[in-house]
């Protein structure tokens, strides 16, 4: 597998998704493929476990998506993990726990795909 060899500039989308534990911001970044090639994700304060927790998801996200495993098939993967109580989103969604808020806002930026 050739090794993806990232660009100075990438086109992406922000989205935000409210958790019991804050706010939860992902962002996706296409490459000029249309491919996903990175992903990140913000949540809490620096320091705090939740904050760890997220991190260490977005990571390993990146490192599947670098050997060409689909965004899509890991969401699959992550789909019906559910903790903690139901938070309701703008627009009519819910999420129950980070995790499911994570598979929520990566569906949601998919569907909506890349800019313009």
């Amino acid at each position: 597998m050739e090794k993806w060899k990232r660009p100075m500039e990438l086109e992406g989308r922000t989205i935000r998704v409210i958790t019991e534990e804050g706010s939860l911001y992902i962002t996706l970044n296409w490459g000029a493929d249309g491919r996903v090639r990175e992903v990140f994700l913000e949540l809490g304060k620096a320091g705090t476990e939740v904050r760890g927790l997220v991190e260490a998801i977005g990571r390993l996200l990146n490192f599947l998506l670098r050997r060409g495993v689909r965004l899509e098939d890991v969401v699959e993967v992550l789909e019906g993990i559910r903790a903690g109580g139901v938070v309701w989103q703008e627009g009519g969604g819910k999420v129950q726990g980070v995790v499911d808020a994570i598979v929520y806002g990566i569906k949601r930026l998919l569907e909506m795909g890349r800019l313009g």
